[in-house]
């Protein structure tokens, strides 16, 4: 299969010059635009205007036109007839100058509804509720988002569906701003960003869990460590604990796994993927609940956000599967905490191309520095 660069955008950077713009794109052999349709809050430094500026676009809204009956209690909110018409028009260039199209689409990842509808978001063994994490096994989380994918599958707007967000949110992935001083480590996130919400007791008494001894247990130990002298030391749980939570995050993968075989049938044969290894999560036991090889047996796509994950991670999953790297894309991001060197994606971009792997994509377009862009176009035809 031809290797495809795409590259993720986000709609109100195509301005009145949007067609120059695309076209200017499409010449550097960007093959696909992976454009933002739902997305979270966010306060963007972009390079793309005249001059660069801080962007806090609407945050919360979906840019594509709803059918707001068909949602239950749980409903997003729709962007402004503008907004939305911008979506629509880039989307049509992009059929016109033979551009493949996806609906970027945050899932979980929503503020206002965990506000407005707290019940749905996750629980901490504290009691304290998320102020933007939806959990992925509360029922109405999970209707909200197939109706949500549904919708957007059926515009016509674009050729899939890329849903970022359908796992369980890590701590590294907060809102508002967090403030500790506490010690930290993967052991102490990992534990910290346990749900334990009705849903999910209910799937943990079910796992042969007592959720009531698994969240004191999380308390103590949380308790004990973040009180003891700052040290980069890391966490290491007790035995009765790490048991605990290998058993619940094997059910929290069937879980989100579930979740992706319904987002599949809401996606009525437009091809759908998700994101997975984000926020340094690990694929083997990843702290999200998302199993690329689970994900693919759902029938759906596996896009790697690839923080941390090495080609030699993600082969453990690949194994010399044709069909399985098929249906993966990776993502190399240049968010500021991972920028990569250019030698390092050239040499990942070939590592995964060993593996398979011929779709690959860039994060994103409006956050690049005027040094990386040429980079796009020298990435592109480089790609065997």
């Amino acid at each position: 299969m031809r290797p495809e660069l795409g590259l993720y955008v986000y709609p109100w950077d195509f301005g009145p010059a949007a067609e120059e713009t695309l076209e200017g794109i499409r010449g550097w052999g960007v093959a696909r635009l992976l454009i933002a349709t739902a997305y979270h809050s966010a306060r963007i430094r972009s390079l793309r205007g005249a001059h660069p500026a801080h962007i806090e676009p609407t945050p919360n809204v979906v840019r594509s036109s709803l059918a707001m009956a068909r949602f239950g209690e749980v409903r997003p909110r729709e962007a402004s007839e503008v907004e939305r018409a911008r979506v629509r028009h880039l989307a049509a260039l992009c059929r016109g100058a033979e551009v493949h199209t996806t609906a970027w689409v945050v899932g979980l990842h929503n503020s206002r509804i965990a506000r407005t509808f707290p019940e749905v978001a996750a629980l901490d063994a504290f009691g304290s509720r998320a102020s933007h994490a939806l959990c992925p096994a509360n029922p109405a989380s999970r209707r909200y988002l197939c109706e949500l994918v549904a919708q957007i599958a059926a515009s016509g707007d674009f050729d899939d569906v890329m849903v970022e967000g359908v796992g369980f949110m890590t701590s590294r992935d907060s809102q508002p701003h967090f403030i500790s001083a506490t010690s930290e480590s993967a052991w102490s996130r990992r534990l910290e960003a346990i749900c334990f919400c009705r849903a999910c007791c209910d799937a943990m008494e079910n796992a042969g869990l007592r959720p009531d001894e698994f969240a004191r247990r999380v308390r103590d130990v949380l308790g004990e460590y973040w009180n003891l002298p700052w040290s980069d030391a890391e966490l290491e749980p007790p035995d009765d604990l790490r048991s605990m939570v290998d058993l619940w995050f094997s059910n929290r993968r069937s879980i989100v796994a579930s979740l992706c075989r319904e987002l599949v049938d809401a996606a009525s044969g437009v091809p759908l993927s998700v994101s997975a290894g984000g926020w340094g999560s690990d694929l083997r036991e990843p702290d999200e609940g998302v199993d690329p090889g689970q994900v693919l047996a759902a029938g759906a796509g596996v896009n790697l956000l690839p923080y941390d994950v090495s080609p030699g991670e993600a082969a453990s999953y690949l194994r010399d599967d044709d069909s399985r790297a098929r249906s993966t894309t990776v993502t190399f991001t240049f968010a500021a905490a991972a920028r990569p060197a250019r030698s390092r994606i050239e040499n990942e971009l070939a590592a995964y191309q060993t593996l398979g792997v011929s779709r690959f994509a860039l994060y994103n377009w409006s956050i690049l520095p005027g040094s990386v862009v040429p980079w796009i176009g020298e990435l592109a035809g480089g790609m065997s």
